[in-house]
């Protein structure tokens, strides 16, 4: 779904330990072509068969060919060097990551995550509401993402930072919040079907709902897949869902089913 032929992208884990009380963490991180994404599964399931990291990520957008000299067509652990904003070919795709607001190191609650999904497709029907085509939906362990296609260069003045500030402005409440933070071109995202594995695994603990470790998957995938037209994604970053300074449309606030 991420990369097209000739696509060289990172796959990265932070924070790996060897054991699980071990004192130093250290970054795992090899790069692969779209031609050799087979390698890349099998490396990624041995690594999230080992429980060593807590998530396994990739790059969001296809990076420089060079990088592939790093570590090419493999895993390495105790890696140096990581893909920088420098190192981005173009912009492929926009990340609009909901998370449920919660204690740091903990995983969420089911609770939590409906409360998360909510706001998910609440950003998702305002914005097909005004032209915006249907995105990726998918569970990312502890939150949601929606993925949309993009045609951006990589340096692209701040339209997607503006763009993401005006969706949190607009939709952000104090049970869920969109993460203002992953605008940056090199922005890494969890490899769908890998586990997240903040800190212990809680469950069937009295009194308490469980906050389990969970793997992430696609719950939608729109058949095709969209490019959102630059003039849309402009409209949003104005802040009031205007194109080319068109009459602001009143809309309804989306009444949601949480449960899906």
């Amino acid at each position: 779904l991420l990369f097209q032929p000739g696509d060289v992208f990172e796959v990265r884990a932070p924070d790996c330990r060897e054991r699980r009380d071990a004192r130093y963490a250290f970054t795992s991180s090899g790069y692969f072509t779209s031609e050799t994404i087979d390698k890349a599964v099998a490396a990624i399931v041995e690594l999230d068969n080992s429980a060593m990291a807590p998530g396994i990520y990739v790059t969001l957008n296809p990076v420089a060919p060079a990088l592939l000299a790093r570590a090419a067509n493999r895993i390495k652990s105790h890696a140096r060097e990581t893909t920088q904003d420098k190192d981005v070919v173009c912009r492929r795709w926009l990340l609009i990551d909901i998370d449920s607001v919660r204690p740091s190191g903990v995983s969420a609650t089911e609770t939590e995550l409906a409360l998360a999904l909510e706001r998910g497709r609440a950003v998702a029907e305002y914005l097909e509401s005004i032209g915006w085509p249907r995105p990726i939906l998918a569970l990312s362990g502890n939150g949601y993402h929606l993925l949309y296609s993009v045609e951006l260069s990589a340096n692209d003045a701040g339209l997607v930072k503006a763009a993401l500030t005006a969706l949190a402005e607009r939709f952000s409440n104090a049970a869920a919040d969109i993460d203002r933070s992953v605008h940056n071109p090199a922005r890494i995202v969890k490899v769908i079907g890998t586990h997240s594995r903040k800190v212990d695994d809680l469950r069937g603990v009295s009194g308490l709902e469980d906050r389990p470790h969970r793997r992430s998957m696609f719950l939608e995938v729109p058949e095709p897949v969209i490019v959102v037209p630059e003039t849309l994604l402009r409209a949003v970053a104005n802040g009031d869902g205007r194109v080319n300074g068109a009459k602001r449309t009143r809309l309804a606030t989306p009444v949601v089913n949480a449960g899906g």
